[in-house]
């Protein structure tokens, strides 16, 4: 565990071992910590992939002002000098940590080879959820934005929970697998429960867009459609960005990167186990 103090000048470091469960740090005690008292937040390395050896640790960084992370100081000779203390890590998660669900197998890696320069992945538990929780969030914050968000969606025609976020599961991935020249070799995927939803919704929005691009005299994005192998897939550009995205839907997830060559090779990666 790393604390760091208020003005960030001073690290300090104690192990701590532990399995990360469905509650992570729920149970957890750390007595000892030096500036415990004063920190602002802790980075706790946990043990989430028991069979991955050294490379299955993962740093958390754990505000200590969250709910159910508790401090007491400790009254030893050290106290006043280092404002030692015992951190203590009990009840559920809250706010966007309790998006996350617990570690588990994630299909998505099964896309992206050994040789992968960067690969990051997570799993959440229910995007739709997690859909109504920003919505919450950001009323809070803006008591009309409930209403400016009725107004858009009958504006454009669509639900963007029900079109765009219950589509999708929980798992997501990225890496850049491949050369980074000319253009980076990064791969998108994406668990959806749904192609057919979000298969039309993409087009939706493409189809709103372009109908915005023209009223402002700017060029039309297209989506056509590829096959390869006899899977059907689409490539989707936007001239205001540059970018094109090749994409497929298989096994349950949606595979995108920059070149269909790229995603035929994700799919080969799946195939083979590579």
């Amino acid at each position: 565990m790393w604390i760091f103090d208020t003005v960030g000048l001073t690290v300090f470091m104690a192990c701590v071992g532990l399995a990360a469960g469905p509650s992570f740090f729920s149970g957890l005690q750390k007595s000892g910590i030096s500036l415990g008292m004063v920190a602002q937040a802790a980075i706790v390395f946990a043990r989430t992939g028991a069979d991955a050896k050294a490379r299955g640790v993962t740093a958390f960084l754990v505000p200590l002002d969250l709910p159910g992370v508790s401090r007491s100081a400790l009254r030893d000779l050290g106290t006043r000098a280092i404002a030692r203390a015992v951190l203590s890590f009990d009840g559920p998660r809250h706010g966007i940590a309790a998006w996350l669900a617990a570690p588990a197998p994630m299909g998505s890696l099964d896309f992206i080879s050994p040789e992968a320069n960067l690969a990051a992945a997570f799993v959440v538990k229910t995007p739709a959820a997690m859909v109504d929780d920003m919505f919450a969030m950001a009323a809070a914050h803006d008591v009309d934005f409930l209403q400016h968000k009725s107004e858009f969606e009958a504006r454009e025609g669509i639900d963007l929970k029900h079109d765009l976020a219950e589509p999708l599961g929980g798992e997501v991935a990225f890496a850049v697998d491949g050369p980074m020249l000319p253009t980076p070799s990064w791969k998108l995927i994406v668990e959806v429960y749904d192609a057919s939803r979000l298969q039309t919704a993409i087009e939706h929005l493409l189809e709103r867009a372009n109908a915005e691009a023209v009223k402002n005299g700017k060029s039309e994005g297209t989506l056509v459609a590829e096959d390869s192998g006899g899977r059907p897939g689409w490539a989707l550009t936007l001239p205001a960005t540059g970018l094109t995205v090749h994409y497929v839907y298989t096994d349950g997830y949606l595979v995108a990167a920059p070149s269909r060559a790229l995603v035929d090779r994700a799919l080969q990666n799946r195939a083979s186990g590579y």
